[in-house]
């Protein structure tokens, strides 16, 4: 079995996969123990009290609002529900045809955001109007989960279409970064990186943003070699050129990716002129490191604004024959 990590990918879509070992030692229940040993609090004390939803159809996802009140997801309603523990009474407000919210959250201006899962879209309402607004992800797919991190960036993954989403909520400007296992699920550190979890693959991913090279780790014997490639772009299809698609027009920005500083062999599969990068008996202690060279041409008359590609980086184990 050869188990290899992709740590980091320069200037273009980027993963990390971590796989963590647990040794012997004592186990715990639930994702925080605060000291308690499980079973030492065999009875508990409290009630549960129950409300209606008034549309009962796949209620989901509470967030806390800053105001106290509760919001939920009502996935195949197309709502967006709130609930005030003060009167109790709920509010509605209905999404644009197809959302099918997910998961959401509320932003600490009051602001709901939600993963439109059944229209590739994050979307955000204003419950003081009702205004919604959707911010479309240039790979579709269907946004689940999502979180909120300091800066005001939202992050959410893109399970069947195998994507970290990244939003910035005030340019509505959605940037995407190819994963594979179905990610579900995501949780920010404090450095930055965002951890989610692989459902069809069970495994831990972790994205850094701010990384500028390629780096893969292998723990397989002999040391194999490994081969990277970069696909073609999103918007044209091609490797040469690759575009950038102007993220409220029809503009487009032409591009490249290159294997050399002199920015003269375009770096992709191997075909169409393109070449691919090896590194040769890759080892922990002495991972491979690529660098990623851009260009952008000069003179191109295009609208001002944001730009945005998507590339897949695949990484390809060759192993080396038994001596």
């Amino acid at each position: 079995m050869v188990s290899c990590w992709l740590v980091s990918v320069a200037r273009s879509p980027l993963l990390a996969l971590a796989i963590l070992l647990a040794g012997p030692g004592p186990g715990w229940a639930g994702g925080s123990h605060y000291g308690i040993a499980p079973g030492a609090r065999p009875e508990f004390a409290g009630r549960v009290v129950e409300w209606a939803v008034p549309t009962p159809q796949f209620a989901r996802d509470p967030a806390p609002g800053p105001d106290g009140a509760i919001y939920i997801a009502v996935m195949f309603g197309n709502r967006i529900a709130r609930f005030d523990p003060r009167s109790r009474a709920f509010t509605e407000w209905d999404l644009p045809p197809g959302a099918r919210p997910h998961g959401l959250l509320v932003d600490g201006a009051g602001r709901v955001w939600y993963t439109g899962n059944g229209n590739g879209t994050i979307g955000q309402l204003d419950p003081a109007t009702g205004k919604v607004v959707e911010h479309r992800a240039p790979s579709g797919g269907d946004p689940h989960t999502l979180v909120l991190a300091p800066d005001g960036v939202i992050w959410f993954t893109v399970q069947r279409g195998q994507r970290i989403g990244r939003l910035d909520t005030r340019t509505g400007r959605i940037t995407a970064y190819p994963t594979r296992g179905n990610p579900y699920g995501l949780a920010l550190d404090r450095q930055g990186h965002v951890w989610f979890c692989q459902l069809a693959g069970d495994r831990l991913g972790r994205l850094d943003p701010a990384t500028g090279t390629i780096t893969v780790d292998c723990d397989v014997a002999p040391p194999p070699d490994v081969v990277i490639q970069i696909g073609p772009s999103a918007n044209s299809g091609s490797f040469n050129p690759r575009q950038m698609r102007h993220v409220a027009g029809p503009d487009r920005l032409n591009y490249n990716l290159f294997t050399d500083p002199t920015r003269t062999t375009v770096w992709g599969d191997g075909t169409s002129g393109t070449a691919t990068k090896t590194c040769e008996r890759v080892v922990k202690p002495k991972p491979c490191s690529q660098t990623v060279y851009a260009l952008l041409p000069a003179g191109q008359d295009v609208a001002v604004g944001s730009y945005q590609d998507v590339v897949t980086v695949t990484i390809l184990v060759v192993p080396r024959p038994e001596r």
